[in-house]
């Protein structure tokens, strides 16, 4: 089996595991990870999550501009109602605008690489 038809059957698992793991992230306290102190790493870990999150969701069902638009406007709706949730459910975290501004970022970038690989080159997904 070519690697492209088994991620092609695998799209949709693997877009609904990496949200259930995006979601969770984001709830749960999570230790000190040992990495270097960098100044809003958290911002670029925001953005990278939801650029594969939203990347995953568009190949396994965005074979429609309406799919693909409905898909954008879910994942940003998710990351707010995320950062609410961590301000309403949890003590240790707080919602942080930048945080959606970040996590839209992200949609926005997996939008643009969704586009410039899968529909300027008119591949079927």
């Amino acid at each position: 089996m070519r690697i492209k038809q088994l991620l092609e059957r695998s799209a949709l698992l693997l877009a609904i595991v990496f949200t259930i793991i995006v979601i969770t992230l984001s709830l749960i306290r999570v230790g000190e990870l040992p990495v270097p102190k960098v100044s809003n790493i958290d911002k670029l870990e925001h953005a990278f999550s939801y650029l594969v999150l939203t990347f995953l969701w568009l190949f396994a069902l965005g074979k429609t501009k309406t799919a693909r638009l409905l898909i954008i406007i879910s994942c940003i709706i998710l990351g707010i109602i995320i950062e609410i949730l961590q301000e309403l459910l949890t003590n240790y975290r707080c919602a942080e605008f930048l945080d959606i501004v970040a996590n839209t970022t992200g949609i926005l970038c997996a939008m643009l690489i969704f586009r410039s690989f899968f529909l300027k080159n008119k591949m079927k997904c």
